[in-house]
């Protein structure tokens, strides 16, 4: 599946106390206050990274022995991909 974007504009009907708390003005101040929060102090491509590597590192020889130190390589490098769109898409939505 796709992320949800974060303004959420296609949350709908089928979410509605999350449509009707975005709607909000108040709410919805505190929502962006959140993500520029987690954006800068937890969720950083840096140490996103480093965390994903030192997990990587701790599974390697377990995964690899399932699927393959290649293909385990490539789902880490896929994971650090989606780390650094996500963190651009954060960036675009608090830009607005």
């Amino acid at each position: 599946g796709r992320s949800v974007s974060l303004d959420k504009a296609d949350v709908g009907d089928g979410w509605p106390l999350i449509r009707y708390l975005l709607d909000d003005p108040v709410y919805h101040a505190a929502y962006v206050s959140y993500v520029e929060q987690v954006s800068t102090d937890l969720f950083t491509p840096e140490k996103m990274a480093a965390k994903a590597q030192a997990l990587a590192g701790l599974l390697a020889p377990y995964v690899a022995e399932e699927i393959g130190a290649e293909e385990y390589a490539q789902a880490v490098e896929q994971l650090l991909d989606f780390v650094e769109t996500r963190a651009g898409a954060v960036a675009e939505f608090l830009a607005q």
